[in-house]
């Protein structure tokens, strides 16, 4: 219940405040930026940078051999000396998709044999924390807001971004709209490989 609590405020949370920080961005281009913010990858990121990466690892002990070894290589690459800025979120979540299409190491695979990424617990822990916080807040969503906001938007970031809002907005633009173009011309592969697999020949 408290990871279900947690998923749906940081869902509203920022979606809100995307729309106040970028006001040019249409609807496409804001759904984008909150996918990369709440997706599971970087809330396991969240999580390993706010606790630390010996934290982290505890909430994970009494995974399966596989799970700890996906667990650590991903926890030993999360840089957790300063924050992230909106376009570095953006470059990570370019990253991690390529990453992913790319069959991984056979040390540290990422999935199961069901598919379930074995990075999605730490994600699951974060949302879960964000939950009970908003429990113990007895549902105060700004006090809950100034607990985690700090986490999506550091203020270091936001100091960079500040020397010149208009390019760093204008580049996280162009970055979503890139990433969008991917995705559609990733379906429209999707889409023709379906149809040669279930439309009959031509006569």
């Amino acid at each position: 219940r408290p990871e279900f609590e947690g998923d749906a405020f940081l869902q509203a949370a920022v979606s809100l405040e995307l729309v106040a920080r970028y006001p040019e961005c249409d609807e496409g281009e804001l759904t984008h930026l909150r996918s990369c913010l709440v997706k599971n990858l970087h809330l396991s990121r969240l999580l390993t940078r706010r606790f630390g990466a010996a934290l982290a690892r505890e909430f994970v002990r009494d995974a399966s051999e596989a799970h700890r070894r996906a667990i650590e290589s991903f926890v030993a690459g999360v840089d957790t000396t300063s924050g992230l800025s909106m376009l570095e979120v953006l470059t990570l979540t370019r990253e991690a998709a390529a990453a992913d299409a790319a069959p991984p190491p056979a040390s540290a695979p990422r999935h199961d044999r069901r598919g379930h990424d074995y990075r999605k617990p730490l994600g699951d822990q974060y949302e879960a924390i964000v939950g009970l916080v908003l429990t113990a807040l007895h549902g105060d969503v700004d006090r809950t807001w100034a607990v985690f906001r700090r986490d999506f938007f550091p203020p270091e970031a936001e100091a960079a971004e500040a020397a010149d809002a208009a390019e760093a907005r204008a580049e996280v633009r162009r970055e979503v709209r890139r990433q969008q173009q991917q995705q559609r011309e990733q379906a429209a592969k999707a889409e023709v490989c379906l149809q040669r697999l279930f439309l009959p020949p031509a006569a």
